[in-house]
């Protein structure tokens, strides 16, 4: 089951560019299925883009448009970001009214790296969650970094 819509997972100049075939062809469908084993483990909401949500809606959540896919001449984050392979997402978890703790949820992804095989990079000490697919070429390990793209671990 996809618990997402494409426009959660796309800007809305990009979303409102192309048709639903072209947009899904631009996500690594493991990226899609690995969102979704995390909203299943958790059991909890999970907020990548708000862009189209209702105003109620992101008053709560905040707004969020380049969390997902980036086009390659977005200027947010790195120049050679996953994101703009269609191979990382930036989120929060919310169970109920309650953000859950960015740290709490990173610690619980990376003590369960067999639910989440997909995983081969974390982002650390930012305030969401940061999680891509891109093959770093260690051994099989998960990759956690800084904002600097600097390697902090391999677990």
């Amino acid at each position: 089951m996809n618990y997402f819509s494409l426009k959660e997972l796309f800007p809305k100049e990009i979303y409102n560019k192309f048709s639903e075939e072209e947009l899904s062809k631009k996500l690594d469908p493991n990226l899609i299925s690995t969102l979704n084993d995390i909203k299943y483990f958790f059991n909890a909401i999970i907020i990548i883009n708000t862009w189209s949500f209702s105003q109620s809606l992101i008053n709560k959540y905040g707004l969020y448009n380049e969390r997902g896919y980036r086009d390659q001449s977005s200027l947010t984050g790195a120049k050679r970001s996953p994101h703009k392979e269609g191979k990382a997402a930036d989120f929060d978890i919310w169970e109920g009214s309650k953000r859950l703790d960015p740290s709490f949820v990173r610690e619980t992804i990376v003590k369960n790296l067999s639910v989440f095989k997909n995983i081969k990079g974390i982002e650390l000490n930012t305030e969401w969650i940061h999680i891509d697919l891109r093959d770093r070429s260690n051994n099989g390990k998960v990759c956690l970094f800084n904002a600097s793209g600097s390697i902090l671990k391999w677990v």
